[in-house]
């Protein structure tokens, strides 16, 4: 039996992956089938931004699987080189939630995903006792960190849904379009709801 509290899953990172540029694809597609002009080729560049930017987002899985974890501390590689911290040096620890968690040196910081490890509550009393006890949050703060995480999540959605909807109603005149835009727009109101609600939680 594998006792490595460090040990990930590639195979959720792919499916991760896979999940979140299925996004972008069906978003395309639905564009492009049910809406008048969908098919312009003024929305290419439109396109392949959305493409992009999801991407990008794919690139934390792949980022996290690369990440090394020793006894003096962690190394993860970036955009602009690789970065390190030492245990000893970690002075906070931001956004801890259940989905991972911000571990903070003096000018270095390091992003964990734990969805991907194998044993995320091992992975969390690992780092625990690795680092100075002041740098880890108490129970109330790590409450508030995830409730202030789940009102963020809400409200880049709602964002991104009335965006989606502006363009549903300029690009789309048919019936499939109108019956799109009013799907999207009950779940911006659901997304409302919950924005409202994890505000109301960190009071």
């Amino acid at each position: 039996m594998n006792n490595n509290p460090f040990e990930r899953s590639s195979k959720t990172a792919w499916i991760l992956i896979a999940i979140v540029m299925a996004v972008p694809v069906a978003f395309i597609f639905v564009m492009v089938k049910f809406t008048i002009g969908g098919t312009s080729a003024i929305l290419i560049p439109f396109y392949a931004c959305i493409c992009l930017v999801f991407a990008l987002i794919c690139s934390s899985p792949i980022i996290q699987l690369m990440t090394k974890y020793t006894d003096s501390g962690i190394e993860q590689p970036s955009f602009f080189g690789s970065k390190s911290l030492r245990w000893q040096d970690v002075k906070e620890i931001r956004n801890i939630t259940t989905g991972g968690m911000l571990l903070i040196g003096s000018d270095t910081k390091i992003n964990v995903n734990l969805f991907l490890f194998n044993n995320p509550q091992g992975l969390l009393s690992e780092i625990r006792s690795r680092i100075p006890e002041s740098a880890y949050p108490s129970d109330n703060q790590i409450n508030r960190e995830i409730y202030r995480r789940k009102q963020n999540d809400a409200g880049r959605s709602i964002i991104g849904t009335l965006i989606g909807i502006v363009l549903v109603i300029v690009v789309g005149k048919n019936m499939s379009a109108v019956i799109f835009g009013l799907l999207m727009l009950a779940f911006m109101i659901y997304e409302i709801r919950n924005w409202l609600k994890y505000r109301s939680l960190q009071s």
